[in-house]
């Protein structure tokens, strides 16, 4: 029996982990869960077809209108890979961030 072809072992996979102030995100073209007890959102396609951002609000705040602001972690994760495989990655990587994040 001969060997098939051999399969590659890396691929093409970004990954962008930010932290931003401002307004709160939702749900809007995406999903929402919680992860380590916090509201998350996933996009996929946020950024592009092969890509998936998952939004997590760490905490919320008044801004200097009163306005309800919050500070949010963004795990974008992007390449050659379906998105929904592209979302499970980000949403695995986003709980594991959460659970380092200090809580008050």
């Amino acid at each position: 029996m001969q060997p098939g072809p051999a399969r590659p072992t890396t691929s093409d996979i970004r990954l962008d982990l930010t932290f931003d102030r401002g307004r709160p995100p939702d749900a809007a073209g995406g999903t929402s869960t919680r992860l380590n007890g916090l509201p998350a959102y996933i996009r996929p396609a946020a950024e592009g077809e092969e890509t998936c951002l998952v939004q997590v609000v760490y905490r919320t705040y008044a801004d200097v209108r009163s306005r309800t602001a919050a500070e949010t972690l963004l795990l974008l994760v992007g390449g050659s890979r379906p998105a929904e495989r592209l979302c499970r990655m980000a949403t695995r990587l986003a709980g594991a961030a959460t659970a380092r994040l200090p809580r008050a």
